[in-house]
């Protein structure tokens, strides 16, 4: 009986479209992270390779805030969030119960220079 061992799928990169929020300053939510328009949200893109070309599956993991999508591009969304870094994580699988490698990334919330100034 022989068989071939295929390795896992690996994460080759994780690309976010920014690293860091300003947390805004509202009343009654002071020094969370604030979002009028929208803009919360952290696109992620998932570079992987298989080594023999099957679809993928991926596995996101955040300590704050929530995924939302799935596949190889995901908004990670971080509204309601305090200041300070929040990391984001992933893997992928081509059988989707062996995942390999992981990457992560880190975004920032950094405080608001203007609120803090108000604040009495």
């Amino acid at each position: 009986n022989s068989y071939e061992i295929v390795p896992p799928a690996k994460i080759k990169e994780l690309i976010l479209d920014k690293t860091e929020l300003i947390a805004g300053c509202p009343v009654g939510r002071l020094g969370r992270i604030f979002c009028p328009l929208g803009n919360c949200g952290i696109s992620v893109t998932s570079v992987a390779v298989t080594p023999d070309g099957e679809k993928l599956t991926y596995k996101y993991k955040t300590f704050a805030g929530k995924i939302v999508g799935s596949g190889d591009r995901v908004i990670s969304d971080l509204s309601g969030l305090r200041p300070g870094k929040y990391s984001i994580t992933v893997s992928a699988s081509d059988d989707g119960t062996v995942f390999g490698n992981s990457e992560t990334a880190t975004v920032e919330i950094k405080e608001n220079p203007h609120c803090s100034a108000t604040i009495k």
